[in-house]
């Protein structure tokens, strides 16, 4: 089992866990079963996690974020959970926008700073 020590003085931080990995888990429609599949965790460590009860060891949470695309850090952020789903889709724009010709980035950049939800 890949647990590190008790809930203690982290247990903030794996209810956060607890409540993101639920939350992607939800979204993408899998059980632990599926989850520890394709994370390579085993469905049992999968249960202690989405139940709060041991503070993970960071391969766990690396293994469990890299399954849905993330980096491990998003998973311990108490945020909106819903921003997972940004975080998710963030990669993949951004490699894009990377490989475009220099006057799509340029048309793309002026579509952003004429935007207020893009300003910086």
């Amino acid at each position: 089992m890949q647990v590190g020590h008790p809930i203690g003085v982290s247990s903030r931080l794996s209810q956060t866990l607890a409540k993101n990995l639920k939350w992607l888990m939800a979204q993408a429609g899998e059980d632990q079963v599926i989850l520890a599949r394709r994370s390579g965790v085993p469905q049992r460590t999968i249960s202690t996690v989405l139940h709060a009860r041991v503070s993970p060891q960071l391969r766990t949470v690396e293994a469990l974020a890299a399954a849905y695309r993330l980096p491990a850090w998003a998973l311990l952020v108490d945020d909106d959970p819903e921003r997972l789903g940004l975080l998710q889709r963030l990669p993949p724009l951004v490699d894009r926008y990377l490989h475009v010709s220099e006057t799509t980035r340029a048309y793309i950049d002026e579509v952003a700073e004429q935007s207020p939800t893009y300003r910086r």
